[in-house]
């Protein structure tokens, strides 16, 4: 197990000593949760690689940013909206 976690860690920015390196993974998970792609310590912007299409079995249904209510609003107006837009497109090209 210890010869995976070395395998997957990554030096992303200009840091050096014990945050050097992390887990690529953790690093997603970061960018997931922070909306940023700037270290905090060092401000280096990450490069990131576009890496094509996750396989279908790790696709998951669109969510909402939070549990706050504007979020929830928003996040279903955007719904509403794209089902609104895909009818009315459908009906012009008919």
């Amino acid at each position: 197990m210890e010869e995976d976690n070395e395998i997957n860690m990554i030096s992303p920015c200009e840091c050096r000593g014990s945050v050097e390196f992390v887990h690529e993974r953790c690093l997603q998970h970061w960018f997931e949760v922070m909306h940023t792609r700037r270290c905090q310590i060092c401000k280096t912007e990450y490069e990131l690689e576009d890496r094509g299409m996750k396989p279908y079995t790790e696709w998951t249904l669109p969510a909402p940013l939070s549990d706050d209510w504007e979020d929830q609003l928003d996040f279903k107006c955007a719904l509403f909206w794209l089902v609104f837009m895909s009818r009315i497109t459908y009906v012009v090209l008919k």
